[in-house]
């Protein structure tokens, strides 16, 4: 699956969102993440961010990897309704609609989110490992736990396109440390997209130090 395709999906998983839980997006709407709450974050466990070319691919876990479906292909994106139920989260924020009722049908993205978070679980696969085994599925399983990591300041913002600004955007910022080694770790990316399909990688930095 192509590194469009991957993003692709982050975006999408605000659509999903709102469709599946009717009454969601009401006027004025301004959305309340809550880490027990399985109906108001997108049916997705996690987030691959693999940018085709860096040495490891981070994968960002929103959802405890404990009740992680373990035969789920994590390429797919959503496990729906699995994802629902599997709590907590390990994000928390808030998401703004726009009036639905009167500017837009229901099912819209957000206009813009925020998640925050001081425990999120992160894996690190080498390119090598993630090229070959990405090619039949990605399953939880298959992540050694050297892979691991936990992010204690991670920040999220999510601008879907369609929105006002006509440029959707996608920037996490997260520092923490390697759970195996206690080594610590810092990883940013900014990546905007154009029209709804064209992506902008605009920052990529992973370090171990």
């Amino acid at each position: 699956m192509s590194y469009k395709k991957h993003l692709m999906n982050t975006f999408l998983g605000a659509v999903f969102t709102a469709l599946l839980v009717p009454g969601l997006a009401n006027a004025a709407d301004r959305i309340v993440i809550d880490n027990e709450d399985p109906s108001a974050f997108a049916p997705m466990y996690a987030r691959i961010i693999d940018n085709g070319v860096s040495d490891y691919v981070p994968i960002v876990f929103y959802r405890d990897p404990a009740c992680v479906n373990p035969d789920f292909d994590l390429l797919s994106g959503f496990d729906i309704p699995g994802a629902f139920f599997c709590l907590p989260l390990t994000i928390e924020g808030f998401a703004i609609f726009v009036d639905a009722e009167h500017d837009l049908p229901i099912g819209i993205p957000p206009r813009q989110a925020k998640y925050s978070g001081d425990s999120v679980p992160f894996a690190f696969v080498e390119r090598g490992i993630y090229d070959t085994i990405a090619v039949n599925g990605l399953t939880i399983g298959e992540f050694t736990p050297d892979m691991w990591g936990t992010a204690t300041k991670f920040n999220e913002v999510l601008k879907p396109s369609p929105g006002p600004a006509k440029v959707g955007l996608l920037n996490i910022v997260a520092k923490g440390t390697l759970d195996a080694s206690g080594t610590p770790f810092s990883f940013r990316v900014t990546t905007q997209v154009f029209n709804g399909i064209e992506l902008a990688e605009r920052v990529f930095k992973l370090k171990f130090d």
